[in-house]
């Protein structure tokens, strides 16, 4: 089953999978979006006589939709629950890091939600954090009509923010492409990176995106945004 996933979000048999999350987290840092993710990083332990690589990736606290409990702050959420410009921003930014590392399989279950209990008891949803990184960086065919496991194309998404557009349209490629190799990646596979961020900036060009920074949050509803 995993390898057909795999197949799907165009990673070749063989290529390196847990390390894709390390390269996740190096392009969401060049992002200055590290926050939205469990970050995870490469690593060598000593286990008696021998070394044993790996991959750690930190813990995210939240709610997570495979382990709740009774008394989860996701019980009393209200769609007003929802209405903090700051965790929808993180939304809009996760849909677009997503796309450009060719992460395929983002749904509910691997992302971690974060809400606070006010002082008078009520829930605010207060962020977001993307786990299970594995499925990306393959070479998904996203300029085709068909849809890619779970992808959102630039043609679908309907929110971007500033600090987004800027830092894809200054990303430093070369930078990129280190921190890329580094962590097993190919040199198609970088490429393909470069394309979809190219996408991104195309959409923005045409006018496909809705500027969902903070201000925009503080005029318009959620709930007036029914395709959001």
């Amino acid at each position: 089953a995993q390898q057909m996933v795999m197949e799907l979000a165009g990673i070749k048999k063989g290529s390196p999978i847990s390390s894709r999350n390390c390269a996740m987290t190096d392009v969401a840092q060049m992002l200055g979006c590290d926050h939205l993710l469990a970050n995870s990083v490469n690593m060598k332990i000593k286990i008696g006589n021998e070394i044993v690589e790996g991959v750690f990736m930190e813990t995210a606290d939240g709610t997570d939709l495979k382990r709740l409990k009774y008394d989860d702050p996701l019980f009393d959420a209200q769609l007003g629950s929802f209405q903090n410009p700051e965790a929808l921003m993180q939304v809009a930014d996760l849909q677009v890091l997503d796309f450009i590392c060719g992460n395929t399989d983002r749904h509910g279950f691997n992302m971690v939600y974060q809400f606070a209990r006010e002082k008078n008891n009520q829930v605010k949803f207060t962020g977001i954090k993307g786990i299970d990184n594995d499925c990306a960086f393959g070479i998904p065919d996203v300029k085709s009509d068909k849809q890619i496991m779970r992808m959102v194309k630039p043609e679908k998404m309907k929110f971007i923010t500033t600090h987004m557009l800027e830092k894809l349209a200054n990303i430093d490629k070369k930078q990129l492409e280190f921190k890329l190799l580094n962590n097993g990646l190919s040199k198609d596979e970088i490429h393909a990176v470069y394309d979809r961020i190219d996408m991104v900036l195309e959409a923005e060009k045409n006018n496909k995106f809705i500027h969902a920074d903070k201000e925009y949050w503080e005029k318009n509803k959620l709930a007036n945004n029914k395709n959001a």
